[in-house]
């Protein structure tokens, strides 16, 4: 199948939430203003019980109880609540896919403790706004869940991954693109911020060696580096932590060996937290 294909079968059977398109357009709409989201929010009990669990938890350290909306919109900010009702919307956009064809538990822990090392990482070297950098990292690989719903078996073949074979390589071999690529094109149809889809896109050029690490932003280069690091979270017996992020990346990011460390122990501590937020299920075998 072609990338068209993909993306107009994905359209066709999955949606974005109500509550989701109700609050972008109310965040496009000059004349809104934060009561009005946090009405729509209030209206929606799942998205509500999410958001404030993400208030109290350790990602924002806020030294008393969250327990209204309002409060969380102080906390969390409004770019920040508008970032994650879209994390949540595509989520649950494409929870209707129900296989035992991939492991979707592996799915959600490498989404997310990719989110959780970008916005470790996005946080040491002080990036404008990393708790985008943390939806992008958490939305880079929903692609998968499109291919898998369009061409089951394609995405099984996608699972032979190898210490030569990164998953994008698999990938590339068996669709001629990548999960990231599907991802950034659904986002973009969708019509979800640039700011989250151009790290995405940028991602997609890197793996399909369109583009050159050196000639990408700060943003880029830190989802580069996190999607690395996820793999030895998720395929332990495959990739190393130690030898799977390339020897580029730390001259690229000028970090040291020490803040990846940190990124790689903040994702451990908390991922378990976030995927009791975003996936439960998963959490439950973490």
């Amino acid at each position: 199948m072609e990338l068209e294909e993909y993306i107009n079968n994905a359209v066709n059977v999955f949606s974005l939430p109500d509550a989701c398109v109700r609050i972008k357009s109310l965040i496009d709409d000059d004349t809104s203003d934060i009561e009005d989201i946090a009405e729509v929010i209030n209206y929606d009990p799942a998205l509500t019980a999410k958001l404030l669990r993400l208030a109290n938890s350790a990602l924002y350290n806020f030294p008393s109880q969250v327990d209204t909306i309002a409060k969380a919109l102080q906390i969390i900010g409004l770019k920040g609540v508008y970032d994650f009702v879209i994390a949540d919307g595509v989520a649950t956009a494409l929870s209707k896919v129900v296989t035992n064809v991939i492991d979707l538990d592996r799915f959600w822990q490498q989404s997310v403790f990719t989110a959780l090392v970008c916005k470790k990482l996005g946080e040491e070297l002080r990036t404008e706004e990393p708790e985008r950098l943390f939806v992008a990292g958490l939305l880079h690989n929903v692609g998968e869940l499109v291919v898998l719903e369009s061409t089951p078996a394609t995405a099984l073949n996608c699972e032979a991954v190898t210490a030569d074979n990164y998953p994008w390589q698999v990938q590339q071999q068996q669709l001629n693109m990548t999960y990231v690529q599907v991802t950034a094109a659904l986002l973009s149809e969708w019509q979800l911020p640039e700011k989250i889809i151009t790290p995405l896109d940028t991602l997609s050029r890197l793996f399909s060696k369109q583009l050159d690490i050196k000639e990408t932003d700060q943003e880029a280069k830190i989802l580069f580096a996190a999607v690395h690091l996820a793999l030895c979270d998720v395929y332990p017996t495959v990739y190393e932590a130690n030898d799977v992020l390339p020897e580029h990346c730390y001259a690229d990011l000028s970090v040291d060996k020490d803040i990846v460390n940190d990124a790689l122990d903040y994702a451990n501590l908390e991922a378990y937290n976030i995927l009791m937020i975003m996936n439960p299920g998963s959490a439950m075998v973490f």
